[in-house]
């Protein structure tokens, strides 16, 4: 078994506590027991960094073990998935380049905690509004 301390070019791994972190977790569309693997490029002195690449690799949180997370920088499994580049990427999407990442979030945060009654009364009484 390889250890990221055996590799000579070890990843830099960070936790994110969906739990504590509602709204960033809203806002990179982050979901539980997943790997997000992301390889930014360093850029040269005179240019600006190009874009990321970041893939996500799901994983079954009843039967994950060390090495499954091990294998994933390990044997490059990154470069085999296709990258994300949607709207929601967290450093190079559109809503992160405008600005409006955050407040969307907090958007489908809010949505999140309201009651779905409370959505059908809000719609009732919008449409009776126009009638």
């Amino acid at each position: 078994m390889t250890l990221f301390a055996d590799s000579p070019e070890g990843p830099n791994l960070a936790l994110l506590d969906c739990d504590r972190q509602t709204a960033l977790c809203g806002a990179w569309g982050a979901y539980a027991s997943c790997i997000w693997y992301f390889r930014v490029p360093k850029p040269l002195p005179n240019q600006s960094q190009g874009p990321s690449a970041m893939t996500i690799h799901p994983l079954n949180y009843t039967t994950v073990t060390t090495s499954d997370i091990t294998k994933i920088h390990t044997q490059k499994l990154y470069e085999k998935e296709t990258a994300y580049e949607g709207w929601m990427h967290p450093l190079d999407g559109i809503l992160a380049q405008s600005g409006m990442m955050m407040p969307v979030a907090y958007a489908l945060l809010f949505m999140s905690k309201v009651p779905a009654p409370i959505f059908m009364l809000g719609l009732s009484f919008f449409s009776r509004y126009f009638v």
